[in-house]
């Protein structure tokens, strides 16, 4: 009897799940002052560093699966990580949240201001209006 597949995770979950992997297993990003290549520590394996890139990554994960805890690590630190489902709903219900205020002219010092410039902000990092899809890898040929 055949098994069920599994279903695929979704890249951007993935990508996030492996950031949280390599925090906890403490990975590292380096860089090379000379060529200015960046690296990161294996988090598993003692004295073995991976060249990483935004284009990927040099470790075996990475080649067998098209994403790693390294790559992952790398797209965080440039904020280039695509954001989670659970990410841009929250962005968005916040970003909700301060336009009914300013519709209801509830924004009145500078602080206030400033905090619907940094939802504002994080609302367009994090729901660009770029397709989802954009974010996963081409498929394999």
């Amino acid at each position: 009897m055949k098994q069920a597949a599994k279903p695929q995770e979704p890249y951007a979950e993935a990508l996030y799940r492996l950031l949280k992997k390599a925090r906890e297993q403490g990975v590292q990003l380096l860089m090379d002052g000379e060529t200015e290549r960046w690296y990161a520590t294996s988090g598993t394996i003692e004295n073995v560093i991976y060249a990483v890139s935004e284009t990927g990554c040099t470790c075996q994960g990475f080649a067998s699966f098209g994403r790693c805890k390294h790559f992952a690590l790398y797209l965080e630190q440039f904020g280039k990580r695509p954001p989670t489902a659970a990410e841009l709903d929250a962005a968005a219900a916040e970003w909700r949240r301060v336009q009914s205020l300013l519709s209801r002219h509830q924004i009145k010092s500078t602080a206030d201001w400033r905090h619907v410039q940094t939802v504002k902000s994080t609302y367009e990092r994090n729901c660009r209006i770029v397709p989802q899809s954009a974010f996963e890898p081409a498929p394999a040929a």
